[in-house]
């Protein structure tokens, strides 16, 4: 049988005799929501989604049996999903050791990020059958000018990373190491103006095979060489793309430009970000632009 509001009804006033006689409970946007619809399915879950989702946590376990029975036409409808994102810079690590013929250079750089998030219904548990993921899409080709070709030739136009599956969101907890090999081995020469931007979405599902964005977790990630105090140096930024925020996140670094290697390089080594030590930002950029958090 297809979904009826009445039937919907009868479980809300189940629960609580007194359903919305004197004042809208928690639930009448849903319900009214429901009422104007001719038919409830997948077409319609976005919606209904975002509606249940905003329901707090008490209040959708004292209607338990009024949500049970609109999953049965929703297999896809969870209790809570992301909201509230918060995007931090958290901490500065470098690789350095014996390469290209020096003894102690700085080969990468780690700039880690991290990703917070709460529960649209106030209860993290209910995120146990959501996934996230962040989805990176270059908007040129990252191993274009001024990028070195070869060195960064490896990197996709597009990619995600992440959960493949709808779990693990209660973390509420997502890290980007975002490294970049030194400036004197990913540029070209000579050294020209230039730059790649790649938009970041983090995203959630909740069957596993739908990902939909995380309001207000879209990101924009710039590097290249612009002129600054005369020398040409590299940059990394890092910037929430919500204009309407004054305080959106915003990391911005520049790096010196060392000279060229003569030693043949065909890869840069990625060391894993929990063996090294912790640095400091200041040891190692030429200027902190911004790390508005």
């Amino acid at each position: 049988m297809p979904f009826s509001i009445d039937t919907f009804r009868q479980y809300l006033k189940m629960a609580n005799d007194k359903y919305a006689k004197h004042k809208d409970s928690s639930m009448s946007p849903l319900e009214r929501h429901l009422a104007g619809l001719h038919a409830v399915g997948a077409t319609q879950l976005p919606a209904i989604q975002a509606l249940w989702g905003a329901v707090p946590y008490a209040k959708q376990t004292k209607y338990a049996g009024a949500s049970m029975y609109l999953k049965q036409f929703l297999p896809g409808l969870v209790d809570a999903t992301p909201c509230k994102p918060k995007m931090e810079f958290e901490s500065y690590k470098v690789a350095k050791g014996p390469f290209a013929g020096q003894t102690d250079y700085l080969v990468r750089a780690y700039h880690r990020h991290k990703l917070t998030w709460q529960s649209s219904n106030g209860h993290m548990g209910s995120l146990a059958n959501v996934g996230t993921r962040e989805q990176v899409t270059h908007r040129t080709n990252p191993a274009a000018a001024p990028f070195h070709a070869v060195l960064c030739g490896s990197i996709p136009l597009t990619f995600t990373q992440g959960a493949t599956t709808n779990a693990g969101a209660d973390s509420g907890i997502n890290r980007d190491d975002h490294s970049i090999g030194n400036p004197a081995l990913i540029l070209r020469r000579p050294l020209t103006a230039g730059s790649v931007i790649a938009d970041q979405v983090y995203q959630y599902t909740t069957d596993g095979t739908t990902w939909l964005p995380i309001p207000g977790a879209t990101y924009e990630i710039e590097k290249g060489v612009r002129l600054q105090g005369g020398n040409l140096v590299f940059y990394f930024r890092k910037e929430g793309t919500n204009n309407r925020l004054a305080n959106r996140f915003h990391f911005e670094v520049e790096y010196a430009i060392g000279p060229a290697i003569t030693t043949t390089i065909t890869r840069i080594p990625v060391p894993p970000f929990s063996y090294l030590p912790m640095a400091n930002l200041s040891d190692h950029t030429s200027r902190i632009v911004a790390q508005r958090q």
